[in-house]
């Protein structure tokens, strides 16, 4: 029994030809991001933060004073020392990078970042993976 191949063809209804060719240069175009640049997650600690939290008038520093709290409360949790060092949420090389990049904020913030550094430091369990990333 013979196989017959039905065209197949894309109808889009009643269109002028102008605006049937623009449909299909959109629909074969392959799928390219139009906005390459990457936008900061909030919880996220940057250069840009620390920079700021740098130049910025000791007057000014209360809003960055706050962010850096939450930022340093969040680095707490994924160094396991608010769980007792259990827990998906607990990754001890990502915390020691976090914590080394908020120690280098000036100012009264930074004795307690180190204070979390040292205290994460004694608790964390000796593993081979934990000792790249503090260099």
């Amino acid at each position: 029994m013979p196989v017959d191949k039905v065209q197949l063809q894309h109808k889009f209804g009643i269109i002028s030809h102008n605006h049937r060719q623009n449909l299909l240069e959109r629909i074969s175009a392959p799928a390219t991001p139009t906005n390459n640049i990457r936008k900061p997650i909030p919880c996220e600690i940057s250069h840009d933060f620390i920079i700021f939290y740098n130049r910025c008038d000791p007057l000014d520093r209360s809003k960055f004073d706050v962010k850096a709290s939450q930022l340093l409360q969040r680095v707490k949790r994924r160094a396991g020392l608010l769980s007792g060092g259990s827990g998906r949420h607990v990754h001890i090389p990502r915390s020691w990078v976090e914590l080394t990049l908020l120690a280098r904020c000036k100012g009264p913030f930074r004795d307690d970042v180190l204070k979390v550094l040292f205290a994460s430091l004694l608790t964390a369990p000796p593993s081979v993976d934990n000792i790249p990333s503090l260099f």
